[in-house]
């Protein structure tokens, strides 16, 4: 928004209503998130409360699209954030394999989770190999030990539908970032 010239700008319309989307699982969540967009007028539209696990969630994914100019064309997604719940029961590695296995190739996902987790879900035979043999990782970004309570946290940088193959990740560790 700052760099499309400021929030008052056609431009930053343009973002909101056509660049951010969003999934909340969480139903309470999903109304605290569309009534702080409102308030900040930041896109509300393109939030859905849909089940990252899920296949409906997969299918939204898959067929996002804009209106432009009066046409439907569809617009891709170039790049994902996501913060999945960390609890087993919610299936975190279930989401991060959902969202890359149905994002365009390329595309550049990242994803907040437990250092443990992931380094046990990828060695583990239902989701490691399937996530490796068809998903690059090429970035982790070690978080500050604070940010969360209990458990230390990374940022894992995943390339969309290319596989690993032996390829080296990237590894950078922000001890403290000052806020």
């Amino acid at each position: 928004i700052k760099e499309a010239g400021g929030i008052n700008t056609q431009k930053a319309t343009e973002i909101k209503k056509k660049q951010l989307y969003g999934i909340e699982f969480d139903r309470e969540i999903y109304a605290l998130a569309c009534a702080n967009m409102l308030i900040h007028k930041d896109g509300k539209t393109n939030l859905e409360q849909l089940d990252s696990r899920k296949e409906e969630a997969a299918s939204w994914i898959r067929n996002i699209s804009v209106k432009l100019d009066g046409e439907n064309q569809a617009k891709s997604i170039t790049k994902v954030l996501m913060n999945p719940p960390f609890e087993r029961s919610y299936g975190c590695m279930t989401i991060v394999k959902n969202v890359l296995d149905n994002v365009p190739k390329g595309t550049l996902c990242a994803f907040i989770l437990p250092d443990k987790k992931l380094e046990k879900d990828l060695t583990d035979k239902k989701y490691g190999n399937k996530v490796l043999k068809d998903h690059r990782l090429n970035t982790i970004v070690k978080l500050p030990e604070k940010i969360f309570t209990g458990v230390t946290a990374s940022v894992f940088v995943f390339e969309a539908g290319k596989p690993q193959n032996g390829q080296n990740i990237i590894g950078y560790y922000i001890e403290e970032d000052g806020l």
